[in-house]
């Protein structure tokens, strides 16, 4: 059944604030009282607008305010959840209304879960565990000085024993996260420009973390992290949400600046501890801190210049993400970073540091994860899982080719496996290596003094398409990658029917005997040039047609030179072959394209007759297709498996060829048509 919901926002008590310590580090001297009450009577959406409002004096307490519009997340039960529709605020902000919607056949009572903002409840709740993933955001952008980053501002809420989901639903809502609101004391700027402040924690104080809807506690994912960074000009009143975290002893504090960075690490009271609905307030103290000299590292623009031993960070091309020291189970995270212009400045601790090594392959790299989390030799590729993750040993899987074009980076793993294109999973804040699809990456270098390596000179060229045998001549395309000065081709022959006559910058050219044998036969050939491996060439000669036989070949790449329609028009191949294209049952009409230089048969059921003079008889029709479209049946006879070139044998007057696939991508694209008859 469904039901449909109302639910009114209640006024939850909040817990009193932490207490600063009494150090050189962190002040007592703090703006507002020492103990501090959180009020809140609202809740979030995926961009929410909870804010804090004033600080109530008298009442020593932030009250927390709504603009309205927002959605929640919502669960009945042990259940996935939903979000509700948009929240009604009230004139004054400090009560709402929202209305939400369930399809459930579950009895009552009832229970309702809610987490708010809907976008920090990650996944649905686990049955199981009865937990809620939760996400506190590790890049937190406050909304005032007044309040934090709303997407931070995380509050649960749970109403037990309904009897109803159709009457007004009252829900009181508790903080999930702990609060801070700090200066920073006796700081000099001299002139320099805040670009954003990061705070790092010698224990994990935020992004993902199980919340535990019956008992109300949260504990750490693998995916926690210890860094948060705060984009803010001001060194002032700086509001930022964390996980509430027990036996917290060291805080880092770093000011990012145009100058360098100013670092201030203090430590933390025995016992003090950051506990949700908590506000914390202090002023950390930067007297005698200088600026640092700024990491910087460049853009790589060209492939070319990376060195070995140069320390390199992968990041997302369009984000400002590179790939994390934490080591995901089958991936690696996303951490933050600055970047300013063509550079990443200052990087956390939490961005991994990847040294450039020599792969086990010519003009390969490999790239080593230094430091003491999750260090080796960074690895994808898997035929069903998109890797990375890290290997002891350098392997195919951790030996990547590496291509740049306008600062983007192609990496790729020199295994064998079809998920192997490092890529940005932007949705899911991850790096891993795919078969295609997700974002750019690029690369960002710091020269250490290496070397680099020399390009190894590589002869790239492909097996051709077995040749009829009265062929006498055929080219072959070749190029050589990374060439020499004055250096050339030579080619090897090991049979006395293939000779090569001619090399030039792009082909060569070879001579072949006919083949008189029925038998076909093979040639290999061996290319060779000064720095490169050898690259072995084959050579496939077709037997020579029976006694009595003839060939008669239609190549449609030739025959038409503009888009064609071909549908029921009778082509003679010679004078004893014709074929005709029909539309059959098919939805489009059969149509030659420029594009593919093929005739295309559409799927579902388009028809291709090939038909013999009187007193001929076809034996074999060979089809070469285009684009990997080579999906038909015929009405006698055998076909030969789906590829590129197949082969029709038997022994009919006429055959009847029909489109077999039923999608867009298994249609028949066909470029010619070899028909041998007797």
């Amino acid at each position: 059944m469904k039901n449909i919901f109302k639910s009114i926002m209640c006024i939850a008590a909040a817990a009193m604030a932490f207490t600063a310590c009494s150090t050189a580090d962190i002040n007592e001297e703090i703006t507002t009282p020492q103990t501090i009450t959180v009020k809140f009577n609202a809740l979030a959406e995926n961009m929410t607008r909870t804010t804090f409002g004033d600080y109530d004096l008298e009442n020593e307490e932030y009250p927390t305010l709504w603009e309205g519009g927002e959605t929640i997340k919502l669960a009945l039960g042990l259940t996935s959840g939903n979000n509700s529709d948009p929240v009604v605020a009230s004139a004054d902000k400090t009560s709402a209304s929202f209305e939400a919607e369930f399809e459930t056949t579950a009895e009552a009572p009832y229970t309702l879960y809610a987490i708010c903002p809907s976008s920090a409840a990650i996944s649905g709740i686990n049955a199981s565990y009865k937990s809620w993933t939760v996400e506190i955001p590790t890049t937190q952008t406050p909304l005032t000085e007044t309040s934090c980053d709303p997407k931070a501002q995380i509050l649960y809420g749970k109403a037990e024993n309904l009897a109803s989901l159709t009457e007004d639903v009252n829900i009181s809502f508790k903080h999930l996260v702990a609060y801070a609101k700090f200066s920073f004391l006796n700081l000099n700027l001299d002139g320099a420009t805040i670009n954003n402040i990061t705070i790092e924690g010698d224990k994990n104080i935020a992004y993902r973390y199980y919340f535990y809807v019956e008992t109300n506690t949260i504990n750490e994912s693998n995916d926690a992290s210890k860094l948060i960074t705060i984009n803010t000009t001001s060194s002032e009143n700086i509001w930022v949400a964390l996980a509430p975290v027990e036996g917290l002893s060291k805080l880092t504090f770093t000011i990012n600046t145009d100058k360098g960075p100013l670092t201030k690490t203090v430590n933390l009271p025995a016992g003090k501890a950051f506990e949700a609905g908590k506000v914390a307030g202090f002023t950390v103290n930067m007297s005698g801190v200088e600026f640092e000299e700024s990491v910087k590292y460049e853009l790589l623009t060209d492939v070319g210049n990376l060195a070995i031993g140069d320390h390199v960070i992968i990041a997302a091309a369009n984000a400002d993400y590179a790939i994390s020291t934490n080591q995901k189970s089958n991936n690696r995270a996303a951490t933050s970073v600055t970047k300013d212009g063509n550079d990443i400045v200052d990087p956390s601790s939490e961005v991994a540091i990847f040294e450039v090594e020599v792969g086990n392959a010519a003009n390969t790299y490999a790239f080593r994860a230094i430091g003491d989390t999750n260090p080796g030799y960074i690895y994808g590729g898997h035929e069903n899982e998109n890797r990375l993750k890290t290997e002891a040993t350098l392997s195919d899987n951790s030996t990547w080719d590496v291509s740049i074009a306008d600062g983007i980076a192609t990496m790729t793993t020199h295994g064998s496996f079809a998920k192997k294109i490092l890529r940005y999973n932007d949705s899911s804040s991850l790096f891993a290596c795919y078969a295609s699809g997700q974002q750019d990456v690029a690369i960002y270098y710091k020269s250490n003094g290496g070397v680099v390596p020399p390009k190894t000179p590589v002869i790239n060229a492909e097996n051709p398409e077995a040749v009829a045998a009265d062929v006498t001549t055929i080219e072959i395309p070749y190029t050589v990658s990374n060439p020499v000065d004055d250096k050339e081709l030579t080619v090897t022959e090991d049979v006395d029917w293939v000779t090569a006559v001619a090399v030039d910058n792009a082909n060569i050219t070879l001579t072949i005997t006919a083949n008189e044998s029925e038998e076909a036969r093979e040639a290999t050939i061996t290319l060779s040039y000064e720095g490169a491996a050898d690259k072995v060439v084959t050579i496939s000669q077709e037997g020579a047609p029976e006694p009595g036989t003839a060939t008669a070949t239609i190549d449609f790449s030739t025959k038409y030179d503009a888009n064609t329609k071909v549908d029921n028009i009778e082509i003679s191949v010679d004078e004893n072959i014709t074929i005709i294209f029909k539309q059959g049952t098919a939805g489009t009409a059969t149509q030659y394209y420029t594009s593919s230089q093929s005739v295309r048969m559409y799927q579902n059921g388009a028809t291709l007759d090939v038909t013999a003079k009187t007193g001929k008889t076809i034996t074999s029709v060979e089809f070469t297709f285009t684009n990997s479209m080579w999906y038909i049946g015929a009405d006698s006879g055998s076909l030969s498996e789906e590829k590129a070139v197949r082969t029709w044998t038997g022994e009919a007057t006429s055959v009847k060829f029909t489109t077999t696939g039923t999608t867009s991508s298994t249609r028949a694209y066909v470029k010619s048509i070899t028909v041998t008859y007797k």
